[in-house]
């Protein structure tokens, strides 16, 4: 359990403007390394012009004012100056400054109901191996910065606890007891999220039941006590059940996932007196009401569903708002994942979602730079210029400062999110004339 903030461990490459941890957050790293050398200075620029350096040569751009030269190969246009080549090792820097670090802890709630077994078209394994697979590829990227935990569902009730159910079970323990594996920094949980995702699936959906047990968890739980953003990570491949209610056979799983209305399988007299027929009843206002509660105590669920929840369109449509993060404006607005797209698509749509737990335009840096005029910031990669009305500005009010990202790169981040944003220092800012 992690009850103080993480900080992104200070990384110094070998080539120059090394950028530190690839994962969610931001960090400063500074420019250092061995390549081409490279001249920084004002240059003054009359007229609009360009011109392209190679190698230890420099490039120097303006447009009806102050140009700034830069390095190796760099080129400029229409006022805006590119910054340094982080790829041929310019050197410009020498030491360290970290940002801080947004706090997210994630809880994966992963359907183990017996249909995950199966192999949908488009799929060259079944969706639990392919669930392995993605889960492991898309949390790896990002277990440096966020934090991540694991309940398993349907959960048998046995001592010790065990994620093993057989036959038609919708159990879960009680409390917070089906969280296999406590959230907690990714870089230890992730290893273990992939080892707990071992024994075959088996069982019902019980839906509402689980995320009230990641409620509880978040709530009155073990993670009561975690400090930053909090979410829950429902991945599913079909419509919740679990709750002896009374539906006709329209609204029965058994009947919808078979696709066969002639007798209902939910109806226990139709299924020669099984006291568990009611339970395969479609549960999907029970789900909506509990991840409702949940958006509003400020605990948000993405809603991921996998090939056959199509079937169940209207149901995961309504969770995936009722969730507070929806995909979408319009149907599907869960993250619906295509037949199709294999284990490719499983996981880009996990890395999608983590992506955006990165929402804040603010980052303050966890100490002073020397220099305010060496700072540059990046995006996900890309350069994101000084001024203007969709650069960066730096808050002096704040001791660290901090960096406010401002217009449609303000926006672009609060509604897709980042996988990482890089404020680097070391080198001279690159500023929209």
């Amino acid at each position: 359990m992690r009850t103080t903030k993480n900080r992104l461990n200070e990384f110094n490459g070998t080539l120059g403007c090394a950028i530190g941890l690839l994962g969610v957050g931001a960090i400063v790293a500074a420019c250092s390394g061995s390549g081409n050398s490279s001249e920084f200075q004002a240059g003054a620029g009359g007229g609009t012009g360009t011109n392209t350096g190679s190698g230890g040569a420099t490039s120097t751009t303006g447009s009806g004012g102050t140009g700034v030269i830069i390095g190796t190969g760099g080129t400029g246009d229409g006022g805006v100056t590119d910054g340094p080549n982080r790829d041929t090792g310019d050197a410009c820097g020498s030491s360290t400054i970290k940002a801080e670090n947004k706090i997210v802890n994630i809880l994966l709630v992963i359907d183990k109901s017996g249909s995950m077994m199966s192999t949908p078209t488009g799929f060259s394994t079944d969706k639990w191996s392919a669930l392995k697979t993605a889960l492991s590829g898309a949390l790896d990227q990002v277990k440096g910065g966020i934090s991540f935990g694991l309940e398993l569902f349907p959960n048998s009730l046995t001592t010790p606890i065990s994620t093993n159910c057989v036959d038609d079970c919708w159990d879960i323990p009680p409390g917070d007891s089906a969280v296999v594996v406590p959230v907690g920094p990714g870089t230890t949980t992730v290893p273990q999220i992939v080892a707990q995702l071992g024994p075959a699936p088996a069982g019902g959906t019980p839906t509402a039941a689980a995320l009230k047990s990641a409620a509880d968890y978040f709530t009155t739980g073990a993670g009561a006590s975690l400090m930053g953003d909090k979410y829950v990570l429902l991945a599913t491949d079909g419509g919740p059940n679990g709750n002896a209610i009374t539906c006709t056979a329209t609204t029965c799983t058994k009947n919808i996932d078979l696709q066969r209305f002639t007798s209902n399988y939910c109806d226990s007299a139709s299924t020669g007196g099984d006291p568990n027929a009611p339970k395969n009843c479609l549960d999907d206002q029970a789900t909506v009401a509990q991840l409702s509660a949940m958006a509003t105590a400020g605990l948000k669920t993405f809603v991921v569903g996998i090939p056959g929840t199509e079937l169940y369109t209207n149901a995961l449509d309504a969770m995936a708002v009722a969730g507070g993060v929806p995909a979408s404006t319009t149907s599907p607005k869960y993250y619906a994942v295509s037949a199709m797209g294999g284990v490719a698509g499983l996981q880009q749509v996990f890395e999608a979602i983590t992506r955006q737990v990165i929402t804040s335009c603010r980052q303050q840096l966890q100490s002073s730079p020397p220099d305010l005029s060496l700072l540059n910031v990046y995006v996900d990669g890309t350069l994101v210029p000084k001024g203007g009305a969709n650069g960066w500005t730096i808050d002096t009010s704040t001791s660290p400062p901090t960096i406010v990202l401002e217009g449609t790169t303000c926006m672009g981040v609060q509604m897709n999110g980042a996988m990482k944003i890089e404020v680097v220092y070391g080198c001279p800012t690159v500023i929209v004339n």
